[in-house]
Order: structure tokens, then sequence, then C-alpha cells
């Protein structure tokens, strides 16, 4: 007969392992919201801080025909952040805008790799 071994339950991590920079900078985003719902909610009530937050989220969550992503122009209108019209509001992309050409470095990390090396697309 063969000997069955016994092996101790392993210690799992509950979240992924992300590194701190990772999460200050998701973090910073989420603080200024919610501080500034906050502000709403002290203001102007519980009610108009849940509409706005809302409204919010359906404006974030909208997609275009084809799934192509949004430029989120809408929702930088109801927040008063956008100054201008440019193309890549009306594109969605910022490479899409034909006022910037691709640099030379990533033109050549499209032909050998396929896609660019930026933070953005190694998932950092």
């Amino acid at each position: 007969m063969a000997t069955k071994e016994i092996q101790l339950p392993q210690a799992q991590s509950r979240e992924p392992v992300v590194h701190p920079c990772d999460v200050i900078q998701r973090g910073a985003f989420h603080k200024d919201n919610a501080e500034r719902l906050h502000r709403i909610r002290t203001t102007l009530g519980w009610g108009a801080a849940a509409d706005t937050a809302l409204t919010e989220t359906t404006l974030l969550s909208a997609r275009r025909l084809g799934a192509i992503p949004s430029s989120f122009a809408l929702y930088h209108h109801y927040r008063g952040t956008a100054s201008e019209l440019t193309p890549m509001d009306l594109y969605g992309q910022p490479e899409d805008d034909p006022n910037v050409q691709p640099s030379s470095r990533a033109i050549v990390e499209k032909s050998v790799y396929g896609y660019e090396l930026t933070m953005r697309n190694l998932g950092m």
C-alpha cells in the first residue's frame, strides 16, 4: 500500500498582489470623487449626491455603436472639465487623432512586437 502524504493547508491571499504605485494611482481618482460627492451630500443632501453618482455612472458606462471605446465627451461636458473639442473626442482614441503622428520608436515597437511597449499596454 502506498502511503498518502498529509499536506498542510496553504495560506491564500485574499487580494492579488499589486504594486504600491498602482494602488496610489487608482486611489487618487476614487479619493477625489469621494470627496466631491461628500461635499455635494453635505451641502445639497443625499439625494443630490445619489443623482450625481448615478448620472456619472451612466455616462461613464456609455459605449458607441460597434463597441467603439467612448471618448467620454458627454461625461466631461457634464462635469465641466471639457475646455475644447478635439478630434480625440470624436474618434475616441488618442492614437486616432490625425494631428498626432506616432514616434519612430512606436513604429518600430509595433512592427517588432505587434504593439507599443508602454506602461498602459503592459498592464502597469
